[in-house]
Order: structure tokens, then C-alpha cells, then sequence
């Protein structure tokens, strides 16, 4: 697992080593106060580069259905796999969606 940065910074993120090709990104989080300011789109790129230095191919994630980060995954180049309904639970209570995304890196665009 390798973390990119954390609290008290704009943001943090984590990859976990799910499997040789690409590790999963989990929690990347901005904080209400820097969003809109490009962190998240820097956060990325950065992990983008640290997975490529670290020879893998494809990166996964996944973001709530209902008020996630999909429009800034899709803009940074990510395909939507699918969607598992009522799988996560809201901030204050009750269910949404999730929705998967990959992205190949690195040699094997």
C-alpha cells in the first residue's frame, strides 16, 4: 500500500496492491474547501504516475453512485465497468450505488 499524502493536506488517497497489473485507488478524499481547485485532478495524475513507476497497467476504483467523482473520472480517462446497486452506505444513512472504473497505463495503452 502506498500513500500519497494525508491529513492535514488538501487530500489524501491509497492505493492497495489488489494484483500485479494495478492496484485499486481507495478513498481519495478532497477536502470541501479545496474542491474545485484542481487537487483531485493532481491527486490522480500523481497516483497515475506512481503506479506507472511502480511497472503496473491498469488502476481501478470506485465512487458512489449518488454524489461520487464520476465526471472527474471519466475526464481523466477512466471507462465505467458497471454499477453494483445499493452496495455503499451514504455519509447520512441509507444506500447508493456503486460504480466501477479501470484505466490502462503505463506500456500496454
Amino acid at each position: 500500500m502506498a500513500r500519497l499524502w494525508s491529513a492535514p493536506s488538501p487530500c489524501c488517497s491509497t492505493f492497495l496492491p489488489t494484483s500485479r497489473t494495478g492496484p485499486e485507488i481507495a478513498k481519495l478524499m478532497t477536502r470541501l474547501a479545496h474542491r474545485g481547485k484542481g487537487v483531485a485532478t493532481r491527486l490522480m495524475r500523481a497516483a497515475e504516475d506512481l503506479a506507472v513507476e511502480m511497472d503496473r497497467t491498469l488502476l481501478v476504483l470506485d465512487t458512489a453512485t449518488e454524489e461520487g467523482a464520476c465526471g472527474l473520472y471519466e475526464k481523466l480517462g477512466f471507462t465505467l465497468a458497471g454499477e453494483i446497486p445499493d452496495f455503499a452506505l451514504k455519509p447520512h444513512g441509507g444506500l447508493t450505488g456503486t460504480l466501477i472504473y479501470w484505466k490502462r497505463i503505463g506500456r500496454r495503452r
